[in-house]
């Protein structure tokens, strides 16, 4: 939900650090995007409830989407095979 609310490319998300979320804002903060550069993204109000229920399950300490076993930030590979398999249980073929 929060690579296509936001607008984000898969390498983004998984270099999201808690800290990167401002709600008071409603911006995600997006550290070394597309060219090295920073920038900031709108964060949806949905987007900010499902985030919430994240936290107070896993909570995350530094990476918002860390590796289960290294708490290393969570691959782009691992990310895109998450995509792939929901893509194929929703059925969408394109």
């Amino acid at each position: 939900m929060t690579t296509s609310s936001a607008g984000l490319r898969v390498s983004e998300v998984c270099n999201l650090k808690v800290s990167d979320i401002d709600s008071s804002n409603m911006q995600i903060h997006i550290r070394g995007a597309k060219g090295n550069k920073d920038r900031y993204s709108l964060l949806g109000n949905s987007n900010l409830l499902i985030l919430r229920e994240y936290f107070k399950l896993y909570r995350p300490t530094d990476w918002l989407f860390p590796n289960e076993l290294t708490l290393a930030p969570l691959s782009t590979r691992t990310l895109q095979a998450v995509f792939r398999d929901a893509r194929n249980r929703a059925g969408i073929i394109k």
